[in-house]
């Protein structure tokens, strides 16, 4: 999860997070986020419709519904609920204040920036980028490094996933 390790410097913070599929249940998703994290397990407590983020004494506000553009204040977001994940729907994140959208999934039609591996390619012009997937970043990276040592000819990739909301 994101806020797993928040940004410290006083220049970054999270706002907001929207997570429409377990709003309902904000104290279970704070368990599970503990079980993963045992070892820190005051980072992140539910407070309301809040998470308190310890380490960076930060509120971070999550809403099970839209945005609300106008009062939100925030610079970057990133797009992973898996649902919007093509330019022409991830746009609406462009609306007020936003000036950078990272989607965290494969798009059609959003350049895809993938660090070490073609992360040189990116523009500050860029509003909308994609970074694809949790596991093209696992992959990607170490695949770039054997093929330039070694050439890759040929390659075959199996994984296995659980279920998700989206």
């Amino acid at each position: 999860m994101l806020v797993g390790a928040p940004p410290t410097t006083p220049n970054h913070s999270f706002l907001l997070a929207l997570i429409p599929f377990v709003i309902s249940n904000l104290t279970e998703l704070v368990r599970e986020i503990r079980l993963e994290k045992s070892k820190e397990k005051d980072l992140v407590r539910p407070l309301d419709q809040r998470l308190r983020v310890s380490r960076a004494n930060r509120r971070l506000r999550v809403l099970g519904e839209e945005i609300p553009w106008g009062d939100t204040g925030f610079d970057y977001v990133i797009e992973s609920s898996g649902v919007f994940t093509e330019q022409d729907k991830v746009v609406a994140h462009l609306k007020d204040s936003a000036k950078e959208v990272i989607i965290s999934a494969t798009s059609k039609d959003a350049p895809l920036i993938e660090i070490v591996v073609n992360e040189h390619e990116y523009k500050a012009d860029l509003d909308i980028v994609s970074n694809a997937s949790s596991i093209t970043n696992c992959l990607a990276s170490f695949v770039k490094i054997i093929h330039d040592k070694f050439g890759i000819v040929e390659d075959s990739m199996t994984t296995v996933q659980s279920l998700t909301a989206t």
